[in-house]
Order: structure tokens, then sequence, then C-alpha cells
């Protein structure tokens, strides 16, 4: 047997067409490949195959020492019944004098089309080619495929999945891969020690051959996971990694896919690098899994500064602590100096598994300032449960308090311009994310929504007829819903498209300035000063493309499309507003620099420039 030849299920048919006692292959879900104890069946066509493997080697006996000395660059061409085999060589290629080898390749292509009785007849050696000549014979058909010992799984419903078919030549690179498929299935029910042995490859008949195959499952029974080992990892601790990445720590192991534990891994962003997990068992039935990861910096500090025409300075930063007493647990501030003598803060606090369940609490608190008008404060929590496939579902509640000042308190038309206002909300929403990359992803998507409906009781001075001026009490009823939606496409080896778009609604019985949104800027409709609109719907539609320098790297273009209806505010406006520009992401030792300019179709001359760096701490 040839060095290697064990590590395909190709290479029970060169033994097997060799003759002798030709061993069969042995898998499991480890992925490893046995070969133990003789198990394929000889039977009387395989004496006429056993000149397949002894043509070549004497082909290459006579003729390696001829072929010494051709060019190094030489053209390999097979004929088979007179015609091209254009499969052959593919984009493989040997040396000049590998004779043996590019023979032995030569027939596993023809047997892979099901000619298991072809052989080599001849070959010429010429100047820049080398030509083998090949006599096929009767192609062989799969007859019957069975699987004995699956008890824990429907042995009918495995073979319906299956690749290999009777009725169709047996390509080996198939049949590996349905029995990766069939250990991977049982890996997903928890029988992560099953084992599958090609147990009898046999041919029947004379003047029309066929093969029977027959793969004995061995199933094992089911392991605990005993426990988990990070390799790289000095903060987070193994049982937040457990719940994460849902593995039963101390209990039955209920299924195993490695690739679903490294992408809950990767979704808790707490990581810049996670490895392949591997699963080792102890024994009969103990279980360890060692995951290698890289964890990310404890904490992220983010400056933003924006220029906007005539001369003014805008800006924001946040400081971000990740990762805290290793359970996955965050805290966040982010302050904001938008222009106009506005002043915003926002705070958030999130344990990622509430008392040791699958629940995420979030609980945060939202300031703003605006000059002497008035300020609003708003009190929240969330509650979220992760579903399977990565989606996740969220309640909230929030109780939001506005008081006017001085100037608040002027009648604008028949009533004050901010009352003093009590509202208690609550909501449903829904959030999923699959991106390839965090920092710079060209494919995947993210989606979130949220829908609040609340109460808000509110007083203040109204004028009546006769130009009289009272003090009233109301209830209104308010409904707001947001939606975001991003998504991105590669479009080639180095380039990539983002698509998205943003949607926030208010309803309401009356409207003041604290109620409406705020829109424009960096982070909402680029090209136009922050917080420009104020409206009760707002909506934006964007689409840039980025030329992807590394990992962390890339230049982009954008244009925004954005509307905005202001019916129900001040101004009762409505339009749509285009924005354009471009800029760079750019990865550097201290963290993420982004630089972008953008202008609008209203100015376009006019042109807004805003930086962001990110540092980890």
């Amino acid at each position: 047997m040839l060095p290697g030849e064990h590590e395909s299920l190709y290479a029970s048919w060169h033994l097997w067409n060799g003759g002798g006692r030709a061993p069969f292959l042995y898998f499991n879900s480890t992925g490893t490949v046995r070969l133990i104890g003789p198990s394929v069946h000889r039977v009387a066509p395989s004496a006429a195959l056993f000149c397949t493997i002894a043509s070549v080697a004497l082909y290459s006996c006579l003729y390696s020492t001829q072929t010494a000395g051709a060019q190094k660059r030489t053209r390999w061409t097979l004929e088979a019944g007179g015609s091209l085999v254009a499969e052959w060589p593919g984009n493989r290629s040997w040396p000049s004098d590998s004779l043996r080898q590019a023979a032995r390749d030569a027939l596993g292509t023809l047997q892979a089309h099901g000619y298991y009785f072809a052989r080599i007849d001849s070959h010429r050696v010429e100047a820049d080619q080398i030509r083998f000549f090949a006599t096929t014979g009767t192609r062989v058909p799969v007859r019957r495929l069975r699987i004995e010992g699956a008890q824990q799984l429907d042995s009918l419903a495995l073979l319906g999945r299956f690749t290999t078919r009777a009725g169709r030549p047996l390509d080996p690179r198939e049949l590996e891969a349905d029995i990766a498929d069939i250990l991977a299935r049982y890996a997903a029910s928890g029988y992560v020690l099953a084992e599958i042995e090609v147990e009898r490859i046999h041919i029947t008949g004379t003047d029309t051959p066929e093969i029977d195959v027959m793969l004995r499952v061995r199933e094992g029974r089911p392991v605990t996971l005993r426990r988990l080992e990070l390799p790289g990892a000095r903060r987070t601790s193994t049982s937040f990694v457990a719940r994460a990445a849902h593995l039963p720590l101390g209990s039955e192991l209920g299924g195993w896919d490695a690739e679903e534990v490294k992408r809950h891994l990767d979704e808790t962003t707490l990581f810049k690098a996670v490895g392949s997990p591997e699963l080792i068992v102890e024994g009969d039935s103990i279980a360890v899994v060692r995951i290698p990861v890289e964890e990310e910096t404890p904490g992220a500090f983010d400056l933003a500064l924006g220029y906007e025409p005539p001369g003014r300075l805008v800006g924001s930063g946040y400081v971000e602590f990740r990762n805290l007493f290793g359970g996955g647990r965050r805290l966040f501030l982010e302050m904001r100096r938008p222009p106009g003598s506005v002043s915003r803060v926002d705070i958030r606090a999130t344990d990622p598994s509430l008392a040791r369940l699958p629940l995420q609490l979030e609980a945060r608190f939202e300031g703003l300032q605006q000059d002497s008008t008035y300020g609003k404060r708003a009190y929240g929590a969330e509650l979220g449960y992760k579903l399977d496939g990565g989606l996740q579902i969220f309640s909230s509640v929030q109780r939001e308090v506005t008081r006017p000042g001085l100037p608040g308190l002027e009648i604008i038309g028949t009533k004050q311009r901010i009352p003093l206002a009590t509202g208690f909300f609550a909501g449903l929403g829904a959030r999923l994310k699959r991106l390839d990359d965090r920092t710079n992803p060209r494919r995947g998507f993210a989606f979130e929504t949220n829908w609040e409906r609340g109460r808000k009781s509110i007083q203040g001075r109204r004028i009546r007829a006769a130009s009289d001026t009272t003090y009233e009490h109301s209830m209104l009823r308010q409904d707001r819903l947001s939606v975001t939606l991003r998504a991105f496409v590669p479009v080639f080896q180095r380039q990539a498209v983002a698509l998205g778009g943003d949607a926030f609604l208010l309803r309401s019985n009356e409207y003041d300035d604290s109620d409406l949104f705020r829109f424009g800027g960096a982070t909402s409709l680029r090209g136009y000063d922050e917080e420009r609109f104020r409206a009760s719907f707002v909506a934006r539609l964007f689409a840039e493309y980025r030329y992807v320098v590394d990992r962390t790297s890339y230049a982009f273009s954008f244009c925004d499309l954005g509307y905005v209806d202001a019916s129900g505010g001040s101004d009762g406006s409505r339009g749509f507003h285009p924005g354009f520009g471009a800029g760079f992401q750019l990865g550097t030792d201290i963290g993420l620099i982004v630089f972008t300019l953008a202008a609008n179709a209203e100015e376009p001359t006019v042109v807004r420039a805003h930086v962001e760096l990110s540092i980890g701490l």
C-alpha cells in the first residue's frame, strides 16, 4: 500500500483492484479514518482488475528512466475508447517521471464514472506530452445500498438523503460525503461516538455486473459533558461560555455541531477570534470540549467629531466596558453634544444570563436637555430571550418624565409649548444578526424591530374662548414603531455592497417637540446637520459601495435617501432629502479610524466632515 492511501475511500478501490486482503474503511464522528480487518469480498471479475495495477507498476518501472529527462512542464492526456477524457487531469500535475501515480489517478477518474474494469493499455512519451490509452470495459452501476445497525435514526430516511443511489456509478467521494452526513446527524442527536464502516462492496454478475454496498453503523451511547477548556482566555468564565454556546455542562450532550458552537460565541462579540471547537472523548461516555479563543479588550473608548458649516463643531463620545467579572456583562456610557445647546446622555447595563437562565436583562437611562426649554428623562428595562438560529425576542418597559423650563412654558397658538408630562410604555421586539464579520462584514444581514404602546399624562396651560387661560390635565395614547435593516452582499473578490433602511413612526392624538424623533447627521441621514429634522415619521434608505483593503479597512461611497413627515410637529413639512458622500475605515494598532465627507442635494457644495476614533482599553 502506498503512503497516504488510507486517507481516502479511494484507497479501497485501488487495493481491491490489486487483489489480496483489502482493508475496509472505518469512520467515526470525530473525523478520523482507520483501516481495520478485511471486508471487501473478492469475486471472479476482480481477477481481470488485477491487470490494472500490475500494468501501472510495470509501466512505472520500464519508463521512469526514459521520462526522467523530460521537460518539467509536461502535458498529460488520457484517451479511453478513442475519446479524450476531458475531466483528466483537471488541475492536477505530476513530475514527468511519475507515470505510476499519474496512471493510478487516471484509473481513479474512470472508476469514479463507474468503469471499475478499466485498464491502462499503453502510453506514449513525447517531447512535451505523455499520453495514456485506456480501455473502459463495462460500466458498473450500484444495484443496492443498505445501512445496518441504525436504531436511533431511520435508515430509510438516511438513504433518502444520499447522493449515492441505485442505478448510478459508485463515486468514492460521494460516498464519503454521504457517510459524513450520517455522522453529522448522529452527532447532532447526541451520539458523538457513532462509527460507520464500509462493511461490504460486492460485485455481482459477469455479463452485466452490479455493485452491492453495505454500511454498518455502531451508534455507541450518549456522552456527558464534564468540562470546558478555553485556551487563550484570561477573564471569561467557562460557565458563561457554556450558556452562550448552548453546551450543557455536567449533563448529557444532546447534540454536537462545532460550527454552531463557534457561531454562538462569535455572536457574543466578546472575542476577537474563536478557533475550531474540539470534542474530546475520555473513556466510554465522558466528553471535554476545548475551544481556543482570543478575547477582545475589556473596554473601548469612542470619540466622534464633526464639522458643519459655517464653522460649527459637534461631537460625541462613549465608553464601554465588556465582559465584566468574566460573565459577559456590559456597561455602556455615551454623551453627545449636538448643535443648539443640546446635551444627551445614554447609560446601559446588560447581563446576558439573568440568574443563570437564558434571559438577557438590560437596564437603561436616557437623558436629554434642550438648552433651557425642557429636560427629558427616561428609565427603562428590557428582557430578551434568544431562540435557535440567532433570533432574539424581547419585551421592554419605559417610564418617561418631561419637565419644561421657562421657554417651554410659553404659549404657542392655544397651548403651552412643552407641557409637564409623565408617560409609561411597554413594547415587544425582535432582532436577528447574521454577519460574517463584525468590523468589516461582506456577507450577511441584521434586522431589528420594536413596537411600543403607552399612555402619557400631560399638564399644561391652554387658551380657551374669550382668551381665558386654563390649566388642563389630559391623557394621551401613543404608539411608537422602529425598524432597522442591514444587508451585505459581496460582488467581487475585494468589493461588497451594503444596503439598508431605517424607519421610525410615532402616532399620537397630540404632539410636542419632546415627543418627535430627531433625524439627520453622521449616524442617521448623512450629508445633513446633526438632528436637523424633528418629525413624527422619518425613514432612510441607503446604498453603500465598499472596496475592501484588509480585514478591518475599506473605502466606501454612499447615497442616502431620507423621508421626513413633520405634519404632526410645529413646522408641518414633509418631503424627500437625498445625501451622498465617501469615506474610509482604517484599522490601526490603536483602533479604528472612520472618516466621512458628505453633502446633500439641497446644498451640494457644502461639505460636512466627520471623523470617529475607536480605541480599545
